[in-house]
């Protein structure tokens, strides 16, 4: 009987001990993981924060060194010659007394 109180009182040593130890382990687990995890999102953070200064950077080194192209502007003499003079200034009359006197007529294209 004395050998097995014993060994009963060992098994129950045992597994306490393995209990504090168990318990103690998933502290340290969680504590690692929560570590993982801000190291992975200051990651992340950082790599977008990257991504958005290169990307200002490329603007502004495209902006500089091609800059976009200003179109001129072009009027053609045959355009407005293709008019018969008589019937743009009808259409000049007829824009300032619809507007008031507040129209003003710039071009005139024949389509």
């Amino acid at each position: 009987k004395k050998k097995e109180k014993f060994k009963r009182r060992l098994l129950s040593l045992v597994l306490k001990r393995k209990k504090i130890i168990f318990n103690r382990n998933k502290m340290e687990n969680f504590l690692e993981s929560l570590q993982l995890m801000v190291i992975g999102m200051a990651t992340v953070f950082s790599v977008l924060l990257l991504v958005i200064f290169l990307g200002n950077l490329l603007i502004k080194a495209i902006n500089r060194f091609a800059p976009e192209e200003v179109a001129t502007k072009v009027t053609n003499q045959r355009d407005n010659a293709a008019i018969d003079p008589t019937v743009a200034q009808a259409i000049q009359l007829a824009i300032a007394q619809i507007t008031n006197g507040k129209g003003k007529v710039e071009k005139i294209e024949k389509k």
